[in-house]
């Protein structure tokens, strides 16, 4: 199925969890799966230096909105 966008993993955020925490986990999950992923689509409440590193050591492309 090319060119295609599914959603893989949906998780609220509890009491404790970072967004580079859950991050960190869905990439794991990622990393698990037989898939071609082109693009990681996140919002913006990852925008900071712990999920961008996560992404670039990851070797995930990414598309985020920026805070300003």
């Amino acid at each position: 199925m090319r060119n295609k966008r599914y959603t893989l993993a949906v998780r609220q955020l509890v009491a404790g969890d970072t967004t580079s925490d859950v991050l960190a986990e869905f990439l794991e999950l990622l990393d698990g799966l037989d898939l071609d992923v082109k693009a990681v689509y996140l919002d913006r409440g990852f925008y900071n230096s712990t999920c961008l590193g996560l992404l670039s050591a990851h070797n995930y492309a990414y598309v985020m909105p920026i805070v300003k």
